[in-house]
């Protein structure tokens, strides 16, 4: 069959277009606005403020749901269905202990003094999971059986989604408790502990650009893991990739959101029209093609490079969410040796980034936006906090003189003072 030519369009941007591009993707006003009012509104009215957002928005009535009314409504849930949740989760458990520190406890003693680090989770989280038209149940499990893992006492899923399946996976997770709520509001209700809500410490989990803006507004009420953007993948090919492989991974991202970024890394003089016809025939079957394509023709670019050893360089200064090298596999390791900034690497043409968001180990809650350059994906450390304790029986003199001097040298009198009352001479 004779391949359609030109069908499906991507835009072929330099690197600095690219990363312009993004960086004129901000906050929407009339967004940042209506959320204001959410929250201040939350803030004031209370329950009967929730309630009210919730029935204006044709949510469910906010209702908090202890485990025993969460199984009876997982209960409707089929069991082939449980199993798969409970593989699942298993394997994100499994990944999620080797980011956690082996010692939550250690201490080193210096000039008589000694100091203790212990790490400590928070006490209250909120795992939040948007509602769509299919349940978002990879969302429950990625952002709950962190938090177990971490130690959190009480865990919440907050969703306005009441789906058995999504409740099932809450369970299979290991969540304490099942919010329904949704939307800034729900933000707005775990930050200030509004009822049904219980105050939470920290609030993770991706959502709309309500919720996005929501978390963004309320950092420093509430802890955030970060604020999530629209989804990115960025795929690199050379002239041996498999055309098909490579389409698909840009449409597993493509079709998340019209506003989801799918760039293309191909070396300079490699015909890019097969994986634009394989893009353009895979679309032909799917559900989500006409959200994938209005990605593609906004969001989509082809970014040209000379020689593999710039890539690096260019991958860093896009810092992707996910970053999938269709390589041979030696040259994939490498290239992913040398890269800094991306969310997650998936290394050769058979690690699907799909593989990522649906439990083979890896979180796939991911900074977006190019803010990989300096936070990691969701993991057991966005729920710990590690204090330092201080203990002196026995002052050193050298170090109550330093401690004095460093005083003096900032003007504080009170501070050389506390230091030198201490000293035995």
């Amino acid at each position: 069959m004779t391949s359609p030519r030109n069908t499906v369009h991507i835009a072929e941007l330099s690197i600095e277009d690219a990363v312009a591009r993004r960086a004129r993707v901000s906050t929407d006003p009339i967004v940042y606005e209506r959320v204001r009012m959410i929250i201040e509104r939350v803030r004031r009215e209370g329950p009967e403020g929730l309630r009210a957002i919730a029935a204006s928005l044709g949510d469910p009535e906010p209702e908090l749901l202890d485990r025993a009314a969460m199984q009876r409504i997982a209960s409707e849930a089929p069991p082939e269905v449980i199993a798969l949740f409970e593989r699942t989760a298993h394997r994100v458990r499994a990944v999620a202990e080797l980011q956690t520190p082996a010692q939550r406890t250690t201490s080193i003693t210096q000039s008589g003094a000694r100091t203790t680090l212990r790490t400590l989770p928070v006490e209250r989280a909120a795992c939040y999971a948007p509602a769509g038209r299919f349940p978002l149940v990879s969302s429950v499990i990625m952002t709950v059986v962190p938090a177990k893992v971490a130690g959190v006492e009480r865990t919440i899923v907050v969703s306005p989604s009441r789906s058995p399946l999504m409740i099932a996976a809450a369970l299979t997770a290991g969540a304490d408790a099942y919010a329904l709520l949704g939307g800034a509001q729900a933000v707005a209700a775990a930050a200030f502990g509004v009822e049904p809500m219980e105050r939470a410490d920290v609030f993770v989990g991706p959502g709309n650009a309500y919720v996005a803006e929501a978390k963004r507004q309320l950092y420093g009420t509430i802890g955030v893991e970060g604020i999530a953007g629209p989804s990115e993948v960025c795929v690199v090919s050379d002239a041996d990739s498999n055309p098909e492989l490579v389409a698909a991974d840009l449409l597993a991202q493509a079709e998340h959101d019209p506003q989801a970024e799918a760039i293309l890394l191909l070396p300079t003089g490699v015909d890019a029209q097969p994986i634009l016809d394989a893009i353009t025939h895979q679309l032909e079957t799917l559900d989500t093609a006409q959200v994938a394509a209005e990605s593609l023709r906004a969001r989509g670019a082809i970014i040209r490079f000379t020689r593999e050893a710039d890539l690096p360089a260019l991958i860093d200064r896009l810092a992707p969410e996910h970053l999938a090298l269709h390589l041979p596999i030696e040259r994939a390791r490498e290239l992913a040796a040398h890269v800094r900034h991306a969310g997650a690497i998936f290394i050769g043409e058979a690690a699907a980034e799909a593989l990522g968001d649906y439990g083979a180990g890896p979180n796939h809650t991911l900074p977006t936006g190019a803010t990989a350059r300096f936070q990691q994906g969701l993991s057991p450390m966005a729920f710990l906090r590690q204090r330092a304790e201080l203990e002196v029986t026995e002052p050193d003199e050298a170090l109550l003189s330093d401690v004095a001097a460093m005083a003096a040298l900032e003007g504080l009198p009170a501070h050389r003072l506390a230091a030198n009352l201490r000293s035995p001479s």
